[in-house]
């Protein structure tokens, strides 16, 4: 006898939830790691350029720095 229209408590239908959260969960995370790298990106050529007084510098090194940022959260996921 199933639930009428209550929470469906198989395991293949929870199983199915939390995939979904999952998948959602990490989509949320990548998203707020996008803007966390963004608002880093941001900060730093500001910082750099400050300091230089040459915005392409500080954008190279900027850009660097996001490389080996993005290349040590890649391999993290592994």
């Amino acid at each position: 006898m199933k639930p009428q229209g209550g929470f469906n408590d198989e395991p293949a239908a929870m199983e199915g939830m939390v995939m979904k959260l999952k998948k959602m969960t990490d989509r949320l995370l990548n998203v707020a790691g996008a803007v966390l790298l963004l608002g880093f990106s941001g900060h730093a050529i500001a910082l750099i350029a400050e300091q230089s007084d040459d915005l392409k510098q500080a954008v190279l090194i900027t850009l660097l720095l996001l490389a080996v940022v993005t290349f040590l959260r890649k391999r993290m996921e592994y």
